[in-house]
Parts: structure tokens; C-alpha cells; sequence
């Protein structure tokens, strides 16, 4: 292979990774994408992907993303599949927690004599041999760990290593970009609540504002209608005291006239003493009550 294919193959394999990470709807997605991308970029038949778990243990389980090519002769991954998936990894354990501790990319030639290698039976009876790791970082903590195998012995360069840092780079930034959108996204969901928490308050404060007012004005006619009384009453009362004043004034005169012609009512025929001194009675009291219903 020439140095200009090698250089072309390569562009090919970073710009095939950049879009796989900025399209896809996921980071699941994108990781699914750049598992195969880059198992057919080295022609490492089988991928998978390790994740820190969220119960804050700081262990890596499998995602169950997989790149796994079909190759006729080839003996099946099944067994190794589900030993993969079944894995549990602390920081420091094995190779994948290896990675997660240091948070550098490892390789070995073979994994089925590699001490400590815990699928190394497995890996034996389903012809994995080599295999090569790299962490995807989240900040200051390795998020992910990507693992890939082959089915004979074999050891990459670390030229290839160094590659693999622009798929992690990537799967990191789709990883953060996604997180801020699910932030955003529950930002804007809050503040849509709250809007239609305002929306729903003003509305009631705006009808209760109405009610005070219907309240108001009913009051107001009410008042107006006890003034109204109570000037119709005032000028009742007022015309009822002029009204007595008068017959005082009549009943005053009546007697001084009567006292001019020197004769009585008491002197007239039909009229009987006793009227003639209630009549007095009333004509001696009536200032005094004119003056009480003033």
C-alpha cells in the first residue's frame, strides 16, 4: 500500500467517524456506528463497547453494542458474546478496568494466554485472539471503553493507537453535546410548566379581580339606593315637621282670635269641655313637640 492510499484510507476512516458522531440521533447510535467503522478500518472482525454504570460503583458493563463480521470459516462469538455481556468490571480489573484506572489505550497479541483475562476460555473456544482497547473520556473520567479482537494473533502499532484517540475525541463531544441537549431539552420543559403555571394563575387572579368588581358595583348600587331612602325619609320627616309647625300656628291663632271676641269654643253649642281643654293642652304642647320632630 502506497503512502498516498494509506494517507486517502485514512481521511476516509476520520471523516467516516466525524459524520457517524455528529448525525446520529444517540450516543448509543454513535458508538454502534464507530464500533463498525473502525473494525472494518483495521479489519478487526469484532467490536464492543464497555460503559461506567450510573449506580455510582464506578463499574463498566457491557452496552450490548456490537460489531460482529460474518466470516464463513470463521467459529461463532456466541459463547464469548455472552461472557462479554455478563462481565462486570472494576477500575483496575482486567484489561477494560486497566483502562478505566489509567485512562490509556492497552493491546495484546493474545488474550487467551494473558493472566488474569477472564473471558480467556471463552475467547479460546470462539477463535479470539488478539485485541486492542481505548477509553472514551467524559471529562476527567473515562466514560467508555471500546474493545476490538481479531481471530489470529496479532498486536497493533501504536500508530494505530494514536488514531483511535480522533474516535474518542468524537465519541466524547457527541456524548457532551447530547447531555446538553437533554439538559436543555428538561430546562425548557420546566420553564414551559412554569409559563403555563403563570398563564393559569393570571388567569384566575384576572377573574378573581372581576368578581371583586361585580361585587363592588353591586355594593355601590346598593348605596346609592340606602341614600336615596334616606333623603326620601329626610324630606318626609322635614315636610311632616313643617306641616305641624303650621298647625300650631293655626291652632295659636284660633285662640287669640277667640280671646279677642271674648267667647270660648266651650260656649258654642256641641262643644264639650273636655275638648275644649285637650284642645288648649295641645295648643300649650305643640311648640314643644314641633321643636322634638325638628
Amino acid at each position: 500500500m502506497t503512502v498516498s492510499r494509506d494517507l486517502t484510507a485514512i481521511l476516509t476512516f476520520l471523516n467516516a467517524v466525524s459524520r457517524a458522531c455528529s448525525e446520529a440521533p444517540t450516543p448509543e447510535a454513535a458508538i454502534r456506528d464507530c464500533l463498525g467503522i473502525v473494525a472494518r478500518f483495521t479489519g478487526w472482525p469484532i467490536g464492543h463497547a464497555y460503559r461506567r454504570k450510573r449506580d455510582g460503583s464506578d463499574t463498566l458493563s457491557s452496552m450490548r453494542a456490537w460489531h460482529l463480521a460474518v466470516s464463513g470459516d470463521a467459529p461463532q462469538a456466541d459463547s464469548f458474546v455472552a461472557a462479554s455481556e455478563g462481565a462486570v468490571f472494576a477500575p483496575g480489573q482486567g484489561l477494560v478496568g486497566q483502562v478505566a484506572a489509567n485512562g490509556a489505550p492497552v493491546s495484546c497479541e493474545d488474550v487467551t494466554t494473558l493472566p488474569g483475562f477472564v473471558r480467556a476460555e471463552t475467547a479460546r473456544r470462539n477463535g479470539v485472539r488478539g485485541c486492542f482497547m481505548f477509553p472514551v473520556r467524559i471529562g476527567e473520567n473515562v466514560e467508555i471503553v471500546l474493545e476490538f479482537f481479531s481471530r489470529d494473533r496479532a498486536d497493533p502499532k501504536d500508530e494505530l493507537l494514536e488514531l483511535m484517540a480522533y474516535v474518542a475525541d468524537r465519541l466524547s463531544l457527541a456524548i457532551t453535546e447530547n447531555a446538553q441537549r437533554d439538559r436543555l431539552g428538561t430546562l425548557m420543559r420546566a420553564l414551559d410548566g412554569i409559563a403555563r403555571q403563570l398563564a393559569e394563575t393570571t388567569a384566575q387572579v384576572e377573574n378573581g379581580a372581576k368578581s371583586v368588581l361585580a361585587v363592588a358595583k353591586t355594593a355601590d348600587a346598593r348605596r346609592t339606593e340606602v341614600d336615596r331612602a334616606n333623603g326620601d325619609a329626610a324630606r318626609a320627616i322635614d315636610a311632616a315637621a313643617q306641616s305641624a309647625q303650621k298647625l300650631v300656628g293655626l291652632s295659636r291663632e284660633a285662640n287669640d282670635y277667640a280671646e279677642r271676641i271674648g267667647t270660648s269654643p266651650s260656649d258654642r253649642p256641641g262643644f264639650s269641655t273636655r275638648r275644649w281643654r285637650s284642645l288648649r293642652t295641645f295648643r300649650t304642647a305643640s311648640p314643644i313637640s314641633a321643636r322634638s320632630a325638628g
